[in-house]
């Protein structure tokens, strides 16, 4: 039996030490997703009608210390604020409807609610897959939901504002949207 190497011990001790030092580390590293906004292409929504003027206002609560993690590869997190996803939401969708020939100002004389209560981002082979959730509500009407997934091979960035994006597209193509923004505005009974 050989004694044993006060070395290859040492050598041993150090490894383990800087190991446990990384793997710290490395739970500490956070990351802050801020919205961006993903150009839409012209023939993504389809044109249609709107009476009178617009408003889309967020009415996402904003999360404590803008703490809500949505993703976690490893030890590393992905952090945002709901609110901050909602307000992109809003701004993009008040966009479109600019594009479509809308006035969109405050006050109007309707108004769209947006709140995006759950989002999520997951891995898949060679791509990322971003999951939100997305409440509209139309003035004082029954609220309607989307759940909206993105697929990308690209960063974070790319896949959740792509998210943002789709969702734009299916609340402007949904086709009772489409009708609330048609309706005549002298008739806001009508509207609800």
């Amino acid at each position: 039996m050989r004694p044993p190497n006060h070395r290859s011990s040492l050598r041993c001790a150090q490894v383990a030490v800087a190991l446990a030092a990384l793997t710290s580390l490395s739970g500490c590293i956070n990351y802050y997703y801020t919205p961006g906004v993903y150009e839409i292409a012209e023939d993504r929504v389809t044109p249609f009608a709107i009476d009178g003027s617009v408003e889309v206002i967020s009415i996402q609560e904003p999360d404590p210390d803008r703490k809500y993690i949505f993703f976690q590869p490893g030890l590393a997190k992905w952090h945002t604020d709901r609110a901050e996803v909602s307000e992109a939401l809003a701004a993009q969708l008040s966009g479109e409807i600019a594009r479509q020939g809308g006035q969109v100002v405050s006050p109007a004389d309707r108004t769209m609610k947006v709140a995006v209560p759950r989002v999520s981002l997951t891995p898949a082979t060679w791509v990322a897959v971003a999951d939100l959730f997305v409440q509209v509500s139309l003035d004082d009407g029954p609220l309607h939901q989307f759940q909206v997934k993105n697929k990308s091979p690209g960063n974070v960035w790319r896949v959740m504002n792509g998210g943002i994006a789709i969702a734009v597209i299916e609340i402007l193509n949904d086709p009772d949207v489409r009708s609330w923004l048609a309706q005549s505005t002298s008739q806001p009974e009508a509207r609800r």
